[in-house]
Parts: structure tokens; sequence; C-alpha cells
């Protein structure tokens, strides 16, 4: 890496951890991408003239929670579309089911039963993928403030 400017290496940091941070899975990931990334942000440090680690930090930090707030959203908002899929489909169920049995009809009673199993199943599906995002961001978040404590900077 030669001498750059620190604006310059700010953004060509950002994007390298930008892009490691997202790979971050786990505890162990992120324990990972703290050492590895800090002796990367201290090299940078040492090569690049008035490159400041907690003004870098400021910056990426910015960045990092910007995109995890994007993702948090975004799963916040399939879990309220599953949440209103399933009240609807439950009125629309209950009052099949209703109307089944009013009738007697075994083979409707028994469509309805499977049809609400099914879609229970799809919902759970989506409270899952939405929880398994979010604890991803969780994951990634407490890899930001490993490479934090490991560069010794501190937020308030």
């Amino acid at each position: 890496m030669d001498s750059k400017d620190h604006s310059r290496a700010y953004l060509d940091l950002t994007e390298q951890l930008l892009a490691r941070i997202d790979t971050v899975q786990s505890r162990d990931s992120a324990r990972r991408f703290a050492r590895e990334s800090a002796k990367l942000v201290r090299k940078y440090e040492r090569q690049v003239p008035e490159f400041y680690k907690h003004e870098f930090l400021e910056l990426f930090k910015k960045q990092f929670l910007q995109r995890a707030t994007e993702g948090v959203d975004a799963a916040q908002g399939t879990i309220d579309d599953a949440k209103m899929g399933a009240q609807i489909s439950e009125a629309e169920l209950t009052a099949r089911l209703v109307a089944a049995s009013a009738a007697d009809d075994q083979a409707a009673q028994h469509q309805v039963w499977k049809e609400r199993e099914e879609r229970q199943a799809d919902v759970n599906n989506e409270y899952s993928n939405a929880r398994d995002l979010v604890q991803l961001f969780d994951h990634r978040l407490d890899a930001f403030y490993r490479l934090a404590a490991a560069l010794g900077v501190t937020f308030s």
C-alpha cells in the first residue's frame, strides 16, 4: 500500500471492512473479524499520513449502522407482513371452517385444517428467517464493538 490521502484510505478501508463484516455469522467469526480487521486498521494507521483510527471508526460506524438499520427494518417489515397475513388468513379459514361445519362437509373441513397448517408453517418460516437475520446483525454489531475495543476506541 502506498501513501494515500487519508480520506481515500478511509473510503477504501470502509469498503473492505463492510465486505468483511458481511461474512460474520457467529460469535467466533465476530472475534476473527475484529482481530483481522484491527491488524488492517493498524497497517493503514502506520502507512497513511493523517489516518486516525478514531475518526475512521466513527465513519465506519455510521456506514455500518446505516446498513444494519436498513436490514433490521426489512426484517421487521417481514414480521409485520407475516402478522397481517396470518390475521387475514385466520379470519378467512375460520369463516370457511364455520361454513364447512354448518354444512357437515368433512372433506371441506379437512381441507381447511390442511391449509391452516400449511399457512402456519409459512408464517413460522418467515418469523424464523427474520429472527435469523436479526441474529446476524447482532453478531455483526458484536464484531464492530470488538474491533473498536481491539483498537482501544470507545464510543459514548
